[in-house]
């Protein structure tokens, strides 16, 4: 795909992993409206089908600690890095490099990966079957006018194209490594068809972890703030919205602001606060905690609300107060603020979030919930799966074990661990 390409429109419709890291069996995250949806948020696609494609803009995981809650983010970025590196990266001695369930599973076990994607109006299916040696299954198929029709189809000895897509067999099968995925060979050219569904990976996936936005994050926010005077005040009505006492803000920049040049200069952001009847400029070390996270969370939400891209967060509540954080989900949630049909993929512990009864309130099939059974393996569980009743209170019976996915704490070890 050519590299000044832009994605007009995409959508994550499902994600499956199985064989992943703490997940045993196949898990399934669904961004497919159900009649359970909060109907103020849910986006129609035309696809080409008889029927539009109705998706939702987020999708919240709720757990204990170490339930899997993270773990279905990382198997994302697994599967990016598979398909967009296997091919670059590796070579014909190198193995998979893959992180299957530990506990039960032998290294002769596959893992797998499969995805159902909408990108400029054609929905897309794609996934693979790899082991820690090669590449056991992979294919592609996609749906531009609401009928099937086969990109490709492999399996450890064959690869077939579908009809319109033969030259793309002639151009890589040469270079093609039984350890290598063909979506990743394909993504190393400029195939301006297929080569959509490689790119999606790099430019409509955003993953943003809470730890990478402590060190990344508000030099994110400070070049989105320097390349355009919107950006800049978009970043600071967010800002007084969340009542920080903030007036301004500067960036302080040298240098090129695109990271991969050579003379890129980390940018840094400084905020004026008004206090007493004037203005102070902080020091970044001055900032909250919190202060930094929100600054930390500005830019890459503002970046997928301008692309249409699917931004992944890793405790989208951490220092953030409650009120802050359902501000954040409205903005993928409203379709006022979110016009290109971004999605939020997020996991969380504020369980205000699922009692919230704003107008672009999370709907039930927006809620997922993580738990890690005694074998040492989660499962992922949508709330319609529970059959309660759309008024019930969803934190309140979360906290009290109604869904499981709570931590089942024993006080009296805690109190054997200080007594002498």
């Amino acid at each position: 795909m050519n590299g000044t390409a832009s994605l007009q429109e995409s959508a994550l419709v499902s994600f499956t992993a199985r064989n992943v890291r703490c997940y045993r069996d196949p898990v399934t995250l669904s961004m497919q409206a159900t009649r359970m949806a909060n109907k103020e948020v849910v986006r129609e696609l035309r696809t080409g089908a008889v029927e539009p494609e109705r998706v939702l803009p987020c999708a919240g995981i709720f757990g204990a600690n170490a339930s899997g809650k993270s773990v279905i983010l990382k198997a994302f970025l697994d599967m990016r890095d598979l398909v967009l590196n296997s091919f670059r990266k590796g070579n014909p001695d190198s193995g998979i490099d893959r992180q299957p369930f530990k506990f039960d599973s032998s290294p002769s076990d596959s893992s797998g990966f499969d995805l159902e994607l909408i990108i400029d109006g054609a929905s897309w299916e794609y996934g693979f079957e790899v082991n820690d040696r090669k590449v056991l299954a992979e294919y592609a198929h996609y749906y531009p006018r609401g009928r099937r029709v086969l990109v490709f189809e492999r399996d450890e000895e064959n690869l077939v194209f579908g009809a319109q897509f033969k030259y793309l067999g002639k151009g890589i099968r040469p270079w093609l490594r039984k350890n290598a995925l063909v979506l990743s060979v394909i993504g190393a050219s400029e195939e301006p068809e297929v080569g959509k569904l490689s790119q999606w990976w790099n430019r409509n996936l955003l993953d943003y972890s809470h730890f990478s936005l402590r060190k990344y994050g508000t030099e994110y926010t400070a070049i989105q703030a320097n390349i355009a005077p919107d950006n800049k005040e978009r970043i600071l009505r967010l800002l007084r919205a969340a009542d920080l006492g903030v007036s301004d803000l500067e960036v302080n920049a040298s240098g090129s602001l695109d990271p991969r040049d050579a003379d890129f200069v980390p940018p840094e952001i400084r905020l004026k606060h008004w206090g007493d009847g004037q203005e102070v400029i902080f020091e970044p070390e001055d900032e909250s905690l919190g202060t930094h996270a929100l600054l930390g969370w500005i830019g890459p939400i503002l970046d997928a609300l301008e692309n249409g891209s699917l931004l992944l967060v890793d405790e989208l509540d951490a220092s953030l107060h409650p009120n802050l954080v359902a501000i954040l989900i409205d903005l993928f949630q409203n379709p006022s603020t979110n016009r290109r049909c971004a999605q939020l993929v997020f996991n969380s512990h504020d369980v205000t979030i699922l009692d919230s009864h704003k107008p672009y309130t999370l709907g039930r099939d927006q809620v997922w919930f993580a738990e890690k059974g005694r074998n040492g393996a989660s499962t992922l569980t949508a709330l319609p799966e529970y059959q309660g009743r759309r008024d019930e209170a969803v934190g309140r019976r979360y906290l009290r074990g109604r869904y499981g996915a709570v931590p089942n704490l024993d006080p009296s070890e805690i109190h054997l661990a200080f007594d002498h």
